[in-house]
């Protein structure tokens, strides 16, 4: 079963959306549109089955402290889909309860113990809420301390494992998908033996740069598809004729049981995330 982004050539990519019963993951650098993709996933995951929803309430677990802008963006999408007619009832109506479908819970500490314990309150919204999505975003912010964990990596990494398990259990349990957004950082070039071991991971390229995720590659085992959204330096489209900033990003396929390898070109506007035709991509392309 799938949960559908909302955007068909989105979804094409994706054969059919992000599925259900796994972790997936976003992996990206700032300003790619990882947050707003998952906004658009708490609206169509309240869609009926028929329509490519799963007619479920979600949980969304911010750990990037940017709350106000996050509710006010999920407004702007939920005004759209109710517009559109993609939620039911009145649009006004439809764009009030759409937001009571989703529970919001703020966990911007440093301490990575945080994170695993609201998951652990989630069993209750999992068994008496229907919800079927979750989402944290971003995983990396909550596990930031490893950059400096020192004598103290080897617990961070068991309460990491810990984490991820936990979701994958939910995931399997109960049917949900779980979306994870995580960071990128620089690719710095290491010795044979090092750089073996980074390939599990494969370094990626946004922005002109090549980067690889966060968080190595004991958590990339620990998902089960791996999603790279990336910003094209040199392309832009024209503002006024697409409704869009111009920056154009891309979101492409790195590992995944259920979908192939492949990459598709989105833009990102008021109404949200839409994939846009190479075709559309070259005619538009200043």
């Amino acid at each position: 079963r799938s949960l559908m982004t909302g955007c068909p050539l989105l979804d094409e990519a994706l054969c059919g959306g992000l599925r259900t019963g796994c972790v997936n993951e976003l992996v990206g650098e700032s300003n790619c549109g990882k947050t707003q993709l998952c906004l658009q996933l708490l609206l169509t995951s309240q869609w009926t089955s028929e329509n490519g929803g799963l007619g479920c309430k979600s949980l969304y677990i911010n750990t990037e402290g940017s709350g106000g802008v996050t509710a006010t963006r999920l407004r702007e999408f939920a005004e759209f889909h109710a517009s559109r007619g993609f939620l039911e009832g009145d649009a006004a109506q439809a764009s009030l309860a759409s937001m009571d479908n989703i529970f919001i819970e703020r966990c911007t500490t440093d301490d990575p113990h945080a994170l695993l314990s609201v998951l652990a309150r989630a069993r209750t919204l999992l068994e008496h809420h229907n919800v079927r999505l979750i989402v944290v975003d971003s995983i990396a912010n909550a596990f930031k301390a490893f950059s400096s964990a020192g004598s103290h990596h080897s617990r961070l990494t068991q309460v990491l494992y810990s984490t991820v398990a936990l979701l994958k259990k939910y995931a399997s349990d109960y049917g949900a998908c779980v979306v994870l957004t995580n960071h990128v950082a620089d690719h710095i070039d290491r010795v044979p033996a090092q750089r073996a071991a980074q390939a599990v991971t494969e370094t990626l390229r946004t922005s002109g740069k090549v980067v690889r995720p966060s968080l190595g590659a004991s958590f990339a085992q620990g998902v089960t598809c791996r999603f790279f959204v990336s910003r094209i330096s040199s392309a832009r489209l024209n503002e006024n004729r697409y409704d869009t900033s111009g920056c154009v990003r891309e979101l492409e396929v790195v590992f995944s049981p259920y979908q192939s390898k492949r990459k598709t070109k989105y833009i990102i506007n008021q109404s949200g995330v839409w994939g846009i035709p190479e075709e559309v991509y070259r005619e538009g392309h200043e």
